[in-house]
């Protein structure tokens, strides 16, 4: 994991400096902003590790613990540095780039959908009364993926392959979708559509969010901050709009490829995480249909890329031992 760590810590370097030139903040300004974002991100995130962690030091042992403290150490600094750098980049898209292409992200949709937008099709096809009871598994259990999943690589996996590929993919969520394609397709998703435009584009799903109780959840408190700390231009931990592509299911598609290769008794829970954290993010207007499908097809992308580099290195290490000439010499 000490790759893990050190492309986090390059990675929020980057960041950090790249909103100091956007926001036009001083350096003892964005400091102040800095730690203050640092220490609700690492006692947020201890939070989840401790008890976590006490766990797979039960399951994999003292000893096992002690061999790869360093391993856990990494994860853990490495997964806190990289949430501040998101979080600080994720809250400046739209100085870099106003949100804009909502229009054709909602038409996109409805042009896929035949007519009807996502949310629609979601508050159909499950009763409210059962759907919300799925709302929580959207931002705790996603969380907990977020934060313990590092910390549990290091300490149960010693395939170093299999560890650079949830690295690599993690980075491809963070950096590719959360920021690159974030930033070219800068948009702030339905249930903000309306807030931003002045218009009543969205303003059935407002209702329904009321009417269903959503807009009293953990995730209709959750949406209510994120719009308040981007009207006050606030950098505060977990602010940042950003519709596409979604970083949720960047996060839960990498997380189910990781457990699929793992166990394959683990494919079907990861399958099923996927499933809810899509729905959910088209339940709670967080999301449009194409933001889900890009990055889920993004991360299974990258996941063949890695997989082809990783076998192409293995038969240049083999033919190098065999004495046979590797390609390109």
């Amino acid at each position: 994991m000490r790759l893990y760590f050190r492309m986090a810590v390059v990675y929020t370097a980057v960041a950090l400096v790249i909103v100091a030139m956007i926001q036009g903040r001083s350096l003892g300004v964005l400091a102040l902003s800095v730690g203050a974002t640092l220490t609700a991100t690492g006692m947020n995130s201890l939070a989840i590790v401790l008890p976590v962690g006490f766990v797979l030091l039960l399951v994999v042992g003292l000893a096992a613990a002690r061999e790869r403290w360093r391993d856990l150490l990494y994860a853990v600094f490495g997964m806190i540095i990289l949430q501040l750098g998101f979080t600080f980049l994720k809250s400046s898209i739209p100085n870099m780039v106003p949100f804009y292409a909502d229009p054709v992200l909602a038409q996109v949709d409805r042009t896929l959908l035949l007519g009807r937008d996502a949310w629609q099709l979601a508050h159909a096809l499950v009763p409210a009364s059962a759907a919300n009871l799925l709302l929580p598994a959207y931002v705790d259990l996603w969380t907990v993926c977020v934060i313990a999943m590092p910390a549990a690589v290091a300490l149960t996996d010693r395939d170093e392959d299999r560890i650079f590929r949830f690295v690599v993919l993690r980075f491809v969520v963070w950096i590719g979708l959360g920021n690159v394609f974030a930033v070219m397709f800068s948009s702030v998703g339905p249930v903000f559509y309306d807030k931003l435009s002045g218009g009543s584009r969205f303003a059935d799903l407002v209702t329904v969010l009321n009417a269903s109780g959503v807009s009293d959840s953990a995730v209709g408190r959750l949406q209510h901050y994120l719009w308040a700390s981007y009207a006050a231009h606030d950098m505060d931990l977990g602010s940042g709009i950003s519709a596409f592509p979604s970083v949720h299911l960047g996060i839960a598609t990498a997380t189910a490829i990781y457990l699929g290769e793992r166990s394959r008794w683990l494919a079907l829970p990861g399958a099923v995480f996927v499933a809810v954290i899509f729905y959910l993010s088209l339940y709670t207007g967080y999301h449009y249909a194409v933001d889900g499908l890009f990055s889920i097809a993004v991360v299974l992308i990258a996941w063949a890329g890695v997989l082809a580099y990783q076998r192409a290195q293995r038969r240049a290490e083999a033919g190098a031992e065999d004495g046979l000439p590797q390609p390109g010499r």
